[in-house]
C-alpha cells in the first residue's frame, strides 16, 4: 500500500543536515516556568493517551540518554544498510516509523509508504499488530492526522515506548521530517543506573519540553519501573527514599508541582 500524499524518497536523506543536533524533540527547551492551567496544550487522543500514560517518561528518559550519549555527532542515514552513521566510531541499526508531510499535514506510516524498504518496516509493523489488539486506531490507520497526535515525536515516543526501544530519531528533509527507531546497547546500561534524583530530572524536562499532559498514572509507572519505592494517594505521588520527591496533582490528574531535596520545592508548570 502507497500514498501519493507523501513526497518522501529514498534518497532524499542520503545526508541529514549537519545543522540538525539531533535526538532532542524540537520543543524541549528551557528549565521550569510557570504556565496557567487554561493554557495547557491540548492532548493527543484518548487511545493514543492511555498508550503514553504507559511507556512516555520511560522513553523520554531513553532519548535524553540518547542525546548525551551521541553529542555533537556528525549524522547521516544509510538507508541502503539500515543503519544511522554518528561520526567516525558509531553504527546504529535503524528500523522505518514513519514520515510527517508538511503539504499534508499528516503522518504516514512506514508500511504504507511504498518508498521504505520492506526490512526496514518490521518495527511499525509490529506497533500496528499491537495496535489492532488493543484497538488503538493512531497506531493501525496507514496515515493519520497531526492533530490525532499533536506531532511525529509525541507518535515516536509512545511506539518507541511501546516496543522498548533504546530511542528514536528525527531526520528532516525537504517539506517533512522521518522517524526511525535506533539501537544503542551502551545506553542501557547507563539507563540501569538511574536513581530518583536522575528521575525527578526527566519529570522536570518532560513537562517542560512534552506538549502532552504529564498524568499522574505516567509518574507512577515511570517511578515503579525504575524500581523506587512509590507511595501514591489521591493527587500526590511521593517517592520513599533520602530524596522524598514529592509529585503534586490537580483535579485532572496532571502535574502541577515537584518537590523534594533535591528538587529545592520547584514547581513544575509548563514554560
Amino acid at each position: 500500500m502507497g500514498s501519493s500524499t507523501e513526497p518522501w524518497s529514498r534518497r532524499t536523506l542520503a545526508t541529514i543536515d549537519r545543522t540538525h543536533r539531533g535526538p532532542r524533540m524540537k520543543w524541549l527547551r528551557g528549565i521550569l516556568g510557570t504556565k496557567p492551567d487554561d493554557l495547557q496544550p491540548p492532548g493527543p487522543d484518548r487511545q493514543l493517551q492511555a498508550l503514553l500514560d504507559e511507556h512516555l517518561l520511560r522513553a523520554f528518559d531513553r532519548q535524553l540518554a540518547f542525546g548525551e550519549i551521541v553529542g555533537d555527532r556528525d549524522r547521516q542515514l544509510d538507508q541502503d544498510a539500515g543503519v544511522l552513521r554518528l561520526g567516525d566510531d558509531m553504527v546504529l541499526p535503524v528500523q522505518v516509523l514513519g514520515t510527517v508531510s508538511e503539504a499534508t499535514g499528516s503522518w504516514l506510516w512506514a508500511w504504507a509508504n511504498d518508498s521504505v524498504a520492506e526490512n526496514l518496516t518490521i518495527k511499525a509493523r509490529e506497533a500496528a499488530a499491537i495496535g489492532r489488539e488493543r484497538g488503538i486506531a493512531a497506531l493501525t490507520d496507514a496515515e493519520v492526522d497531526l492533530a490525532r497526535i499533536l506531532d511525529g515525536h509525541v507518535l515516536a515516543l509512545a511506539v518507541a515506548g511501546l516496543l522498548g526501544a533504546d530511542a528514536y530519531y528525527r531526520c528532516p528533509y525537504d517539506g517533512g521530517e522521518l522517524f526511525v527507531l535506533v539501537e544503542l546497547p551502551p545506553m542501557r546500561r547507563e539507563i540501569a543506573e538511574a536513581v530518583s534524583s536522575r528521575a525527578m530530572s526527566v519529570v522536570s524536562q518532560a513537562l517542560v519540553g512534552i506538549p502532552v499532559p504529564i498524568r499522574q498514572t505516567a509518574v507512577t509507572n515511570y517511578l515503579r519501573g525504575l524500581g523506587l519505592p512509590v507511595r501514591e494517594t489521591d493527587g500526590e505521588v511521593t517517592v520513599e527514599d533520602d530524596s522524598q520527591a514529592r509529585f503534586v496533582f490537580d483535579g485532572q490528574g496532571r502535574l502541577t508541582e515537584i518537590r523534594g531535596t533535591r528538587s529545592q520545592s520547584s514547581p513544575a508548570t509548563r514554560a
